[in-house]
């Protein structure tokens, strides 16, 4: 039996072990001593336990100063692939079965490097000892962010982080030094219902439970003190007092609030302390005018205003307006009745089948037209206690104008007649406006020389004496 030498060239942390080569000769030997078995081995940053790297956010990869791979396989052929947590297609890096490698495409996850016994990547993969795997660290998430301030409810937001599985929201209230730790898959976390005070928050990108990056800069929300009132449901509400009545019916008029505040009082007009307690309150003293009901800190009406509401009813339609229906000249005035707790009386006009335009918004209860051309005119008036709230409108008040036009009548030639004779005269009208019927009135200014009739548009003069006399024609 010959022994043969072959050289072995170490790696840093590898094992040293006699390798024996038997000649052909020796192998036909009829009791041949036992075959060494194959060995396999993947050392990753120096055999670190658990090793990881940093993944650069601007490449989505470590470094590959931050990955080294040193292998070693006793197997002829053999060869080394590294395997990404998002590929099924491994990357061939070595054949050479004692080489150490800088890799540059581990990303955020479990990065796996296998031997294969060839240079197929389907071929067999050795023994465990021949698998080993990297997690790099995600990079530390986009800063927080939300609002400086906040009633109690809010969201923050944040930037995701390459490869990151889950992110550890860190929470810490005031100047306490626990913190409540939140673990979400996404890129947001929902607040509602916080006291006031103020929350600091961190976030880290994790890939596993415990491979976490750096925590972010510090995000403050600060929760303030607030209330919410209503009347009716909304800020500035109105009710309607009822006919013959002075007040709004107390269904009507539902005061609700609350306040993250625990010793906050609503006050009315400032002075009258209306409730301490939160809930829906029905009130019965709303009149003709408006009242504010207002949420303050405390029960001091000195103490600051977190929310207010107001209340202002709304008046009756006023009585119906009055005034002619036709007009022969163009001028007309119009009147309606008063409606309690008005401060203005919107009137509004219709020219024929046009838009409604508002034509006076004022305290009087008239308004007076003149130099109105012929043609209809609609009119309608509703009684307000300020710009938003209003009655309804009043029935329609239609007046019609014709303006009639002054006729013109004809010179007419001097005439001469004879005493006790007669002469006939046919007056000419001219008017613009058609249809229009006309009488003739004529006078004689000297009834001792001539005296008038008048049939139609005929005139008929008669002599008296001799002399002159005007006739005058309308």
């Amino acid at each position: 039996m010959f022994l043969q030498r072959t050289a072995l060239r170490l790696l840093p942390g590898l094992l040293l072990f006699p390798i024996m080569v038997l000649s052909a000769d020796d192998e036909k030997e009829d009791d041949p001593e036992p075959r060494q078995p194959t060995v396999n081995v993947i050392i990753i940053n120096g055999g670190a336990v658990n090793p990881t790297c940093d993944v650069n956010p601007d490449t989505g990869t470590c470094d590959s100063d931050d990955v080294t791979v040193s292998w070693y396989s006793t197997l002829s052929g053999a060869c080394l692939y590294g395997y990404t947590p998002t590929s099924n297609n491994p990357t061939k890096l070595s054949c050479t079965t004692n080489e150490t490698l800088q890799v540059s495409w581990v990303v955020a996850g479990i990065n796996t490097f296998k031997i294969h016994a060839s240079q197929s990547h389907t071929s067999e993969v050795y023994t465990s000892d021949s698998i080993i795997g990297i997690a790099p660290t995600p990079p530390v998430p986009g800063a927080i962010t939300g609002p400086a301030s906040s009633t109690g409810d809010y969201t923050l937001n944040w930037g995701s982080s390459t490869g990151a599985t889950s992110y550890k929201l860190v929470e810490q209230t005031g100047d306490d030094t626990d913190t409540t730790e939140y673990v979400v898959t996404g890129t947001s976390k929902s607040f509602t219902g916080k006291s006031i005070g103020d929350y600091s928050y961190q976030v880290k990108a994790c890939a596993g439970s415990t491979n976490c990056s750096d925590l972010t800069a510090t995000k403050t929300v600060t929760v303030i003190p607030t209330a919410t009132i209503t009347i009716n449901g909304v800020s500035a509400a109105t009710c309607v007092i009822p006919a013959g009545e002075a007040l709004c019916n107390a269904a009507d008029v539902t005061v609700t609030w609350s306040s993250n505040v625990s010793a906050a009082c609503v006050y009315v007009d400032d002075t009258n302390l209306f409730a301490c307690s939160e809930g829906s309150i029905q009130v019965r003293w709303i009149g003709a005018r408006t009242y504010t009901f207002k949420v303050h800190q405390s029960k001091s009406s000195d103490a600051p205003v977190l929310a207010s509401a107001t209340i202002l009813p709304t008046p009756r339609v006023p009585s119906a307006i009055t005034g002619p229906t036709n007009s022969m000249d163009g001028s007309y005035t119009l009147n309606w009745g008063s409606s309690k707790g008005t401060t203005m009386y919107t009137l509004q006009e219709m020219i024929g089948d046009g838009n409604w335009t508002t034509v006076q918004n004022t305290t009087t209860r008239s308004k007076s037209f003149s130099g109105k051309t012929n043609g209809t005119y609609k009119y309608q008036v509703k009684a307000c206690s300020s710009s938003s709230f209003c009655s309804g409108w009043t029935a329609t008040h239609t007046v019609t104008v014709k303006v009639n036009s002054t006729p013109v009548v004809a010179a007419i030639a001097d005439q001469s007649v004879l005493v006790s004779g007669t002469q006939s005269v046919t007056v000419t009208i001219t008017d613009s406006d058609a249809g229009d019927t006309h009488t003739v009135t004529a006078t004689s200014s000297n009834t001792s020389k001539a005296t008038v009739s008048v049939s139609g548009k005929t005139l008929t003069i008669s002599g008296v004496a001799v002399g002159s006399s005007t006739i005058s024609v309308t």
